[in-house]
């Protein structure tokens, strides 16, 4: 008997109807390279 694997991956993102940059420059630069690193080490 065959069996098959499936996986499925949903990605939700919720903002606001008139929403405003909060993230200035600064705080982008520093922001960044640190999701990445997070994103990194999680594979």
């Amino acid at each position: 008997m065959a069996h098959s694997y499936q996986d499925l991956f949903y990605h939700f993102v919720w903002t606001p109807k008139y929403r405003t940059d909060l993230i200035t420059k600064q705080i982008k630069s520093i922001l960044l390279p640190f999701l990445r690193n997070k994103a990194l080490s999680f594979g």
